[in-house]
């Protein structure tokens, strides 16, 4: 969560995940616009959650972003819904943790599970949290970043890891037991662009897909046969500024779908689609837009989402904060809709494509 600016709240956060939350000064705060303000295109296509969720944390504070969701209709280690996510008092307590819900509402942490998954790192922080469910494995698979940039690791010259970020792995077979994590990615960032908000599936065939964004322009997909050893990296055509994303691959639609926070938008989640995970058309209709001031969500971030085929359910946590004095205090929400609702009120507004 890193260099952002949001012309709506007329906000520049800097630095990253930690730094975007704990160094705030001179913020302009500001409302999103009223829907007397919007035209038809611009008002959400879903309403805001009017309370955000319970989401026990390891620091007992409660406060949480970047959720990502996979869900089981029949269930799996007796529960419906594996929810990955990090605490966010600060960046020292962003590390990956898992909760467990049968209604995708009411969260906890599974039995025999201690959050985190991850300690701190060295210097900087962990951060961006994604999950997915690997059938030929029988696993819960959960892919994080562990950013070590210059500014946040001084003493810290002669380590190799100086100004490196990393894609990493963790593993289990039941939700509670993890091995890893596993590095996947190095990426130099004294030669490469800082990567943000993972974003994995795995598609019928077993070939693995893998989403990052630089946060402004440049969103990119990398291909790998396992979901470990990752290659061929191909820029992406979306017409968004995309500071965070989520993808999922649907079989039923044989489409992938994203949801993204756009950057130079005022305070939107987008939907876009896909056939081949390269070429995406984004709908203009927001799926949500910021809170007035004052509400729990009057300043989007992340969101996720799981599509339940048998019932038609669409189903979206999103993290949000709002500000208490000069503290930001991050939630989690939670929406549905039938997705033939969804999709349809989305078709009403123009596609965007990228020029």
């Amino acid at each position: 969560m890193r260099n952002l600016v949001l012309p709506w709240l007329g906000v520049l956060l800097l630095g990253a995940c930690g730094d975007r939350f704990a160094n705030f000064d001179g913020i302009v705060r500001g409302d999103a616009p009223s829907e007397d303000e919007l035209d038809t295109n611009d008002v959400a296509v879903l309403d805001n959650a009017t309370s955000y969720l319970t989401t026990p944390t390891y620091g007992g504070t409660g406060l949480a972003v970047h959720p990502d969701v996979v869900s089981f209709p029949a269930g799996w280690n007796g529960y419906k819904y594996w929810m990955a996510m990090t605490p966010y008092p600060n960046d020292q307590f962003e590390n990956p943790s898992i909760l467990v819900s049968n209604d995708g509402i009411d969260w906890s942490v599974p039995p025999g599970l201690t959050n985190p998954l991850v300690g701190v790192p060295p210097c900087d922080h962990l951060n961006d949290t994604d999950i997915i469910y690997n059938a030929q494995a029988d696993q819960l698979w959960v892919y994080y970043l562990d950013t070590r940039r210059a500014h946040r690791c001084k003493g810290h010259e002669t380590e190799s890891y100086y100004d490196h970020n990393y894609l990493k792995l963790l593993k289990s077979p039941d939700g509670v037991h993890w091995t890893g994590p596993e590095t996947l990615i190095d990426w130099d960032l004294d030669r490469q662009a800082l990567q943000l908000s993972p974003s994995v599936v795995v598609t019928d065939d077993g070939s693995f897909y893998l989403w990052v964004t630089d946060g402004a322009t440049i969103v990119t997909r990398y291909t790998s046969s396992d979901g470990q050893r990752w290659h061929s990296p191909q820029k992406v055509s979306l017409a968004a500024a995309t500071w965070h994303l989520n993808v999922s691959w649907t079989a039923s639609e044989s489409q992938y779908w994203m949801l993204g926070l756009d950057t130079k938008e005022d305070g939107i989640l987008y939907w876009a689609t896909s056939d081949d995970g390269l070429v995406w058309q984004r709908y203009s209709r927001p799926v949500l837009h910021s809170a007035a001031t004052g509400a729990w969500d009057e300043n989007l971030y992340r969101g996720g989402f799981v599509y339940e085929g048998d019932t038609g359910q669409q189903r979206l946590w999103y993290s949000a904060f709002a500000w208490s004095g000069d503290r930001q205090m991050w939630h989690i929400g939670y929406v549905s809709t039938h997705y033939s609702d969804f999709i349809g009120q989305l078709s009403e507004s123009p596609v965007l494509m990228p020029h």
